[in-house]
């Protein structure tokens, strides 16, 4: 990989270093690194999030909030959509739909990865639309 890491990690023990979004079941909890969490890198989660900042208290990656059902939903369609742009060949188009328009060479790096961005895209709205189909909120962790 190029310079970053497009994955949706569900292997805790595989994670190198700290610098993570995890991603749990249920609200949060005070409990950080839980069974069954998944995780995405800090400095990649900060190129996806823009359908949360500004909304249920969400900031940045280093913000802990219980994402409810709405603002679930907003995210799952942003993220599917930005899928679909960068799918079809359209990076540029994806990064204004996650509100990147001001990172300059990211569409580049989009294009280079597109299968792994796109994975991690479709991974976490599916992950994210799976766990708010069967809890109130869920729980986005920066650590």
């Amino acid at each position: 990989m190029i310079g970053y890491d497009f994955r949706l990690h569900t292997d805790r023990s595989a994670l190198e270093g700290g610098e993570y979004v995890e991603i749990q079941t249920g609200p949060f909890a005070e409990r950080y690194w839980c069974e069954g969490s998944v995780y995405v890198r800090a400095d990649v989660f900060a190129l996806i999030d823009g359908p949360l900042r500004g909304r249920c208290g969400y900031v940045d990656v280093y913000s802990t909030v219980d994402l409810d059902r709405e603002h679930g939903a907003e995210c799952i369609l942003v993220w599917r959509e930005a899928a679909r742009q960068i799918e079809a060949g359209q990076a540029l188009r994806a990064m204004r739909l996650l509100g990147l328009g001001h990172v300059p060479l990211l569409d580049g790096e989009l294009r280079l990865q597109s299968d792994a961005v796109i994975g991690l895209l479709r991974g976490l709205a599916d992950v994210v639309e799976r766990r708010l189909s069967v809890c109130e909120r869920i729980a986005v962790v920066g650590l």
